[in-house]
């Protein structure tokens, strides 16, 4: 799907699916999980405890630019969302409010999942 075709698909009220890596222990994955549901968006979530999903995940991790300021800091990535086109993004938050939606704060337990407390 190119770009002019996802916007067409978009303005016509289609979501295309969309490839959550992440875990259902991460409080940010539970989060987007959430607001994904909430508002409709169409997603499957891919469990970063498989290790096919792993692979997967890793190898978007290593080489998409989208993880650039994540390698290094301590977090792990994840919620990683992949378009059908191929396009990476972690800010789900910014995704929902581009599409009109405000996110809903989900509050858990743990605060983090990676290693300085700050975001997974």
């Amino acid at each position: 799907m190119n770009i002019i075709s996802e916007f067409k698909n978009e303005r016509n009220g289609f979501n295309s699916m969309i490839k959550v890596y992440g875990s259902k222990e991460c409080p940010d994955c539970i989060a987007c999980e959430y607001n994904f549901e909430k508002y409709g968006i169409e997603y499957e979530l891919l469990e970063i405890s498989n290790l096919g999903n792993l692979k997967s995940f890793l190898r978007y991790r290593d080489n998409d630019p989208a993880f650039d300021f994540i390698r290094g800091s301590g977090s792990i990535g994840i919620p990683a969302c992949v378009k059908e086109n191929g396009m990476v993004f972690l800010d789900w938050k910014q995704y929902l409010r581009n599409k009109g939606y405000e996110p809903y704060n989900v509050r858990l337990g743990s605060n983090s999942c990676s290693m300085d407390g700050n975001n997974c």
